[in-house]
This record gives structure tokens, sequence and C-alpha cells, in this order.
């Protein structure tokens, strides 16, 4: 599942699946001066969802 808003991400790692973030190592800089996906994204959305522990039991994928 694609890291992304709302409840679906949730919903895919209670059914078993892992997740995928596009972006890996975008700093800041990269698209915006003060924001990057690394750090105002993908954590939260991953804590968002409680899916930490999701590489335990299906794939996580960076791209």
């Amino acid at each position: 599942m694609l890291i992304g808003g709302d409840e679906a991400l949730a919903a895919a790692i209670d059914g078993g699946a892992g997740w995928r973030a596009d972006c890996l190592g975008d700093m800041p800089g990269g698209f915006r001066e003060n924001w990057c996906h690394m750090y105002d994204v993908y954590s939260y959305r991953i804590a968002e969802a409680d899916a930490a522990d999701a590489w335990k039991h299906a794939p996580v994928s960076l791209e």
C-alpha cells in the first residue's frame, strides 16, 4: 500500500499488507527548502496507521 492519507493505509496494514514509500532520501531542499517526505510525511503517516512493524509480516518498499 502506498503511504497516503486517511484510513486506507491503516486498513491495508490491518489486512496484512505492507507499505511503499516514494522519494526515499529527498532531504530538505529537494522539493521545498523547509519540507521533505522523509521528515514531514512518512514518519507521521506510518505512526498514524500503526504501520511501524509491518515489515515483520509484509513487504516494505522504498523507491
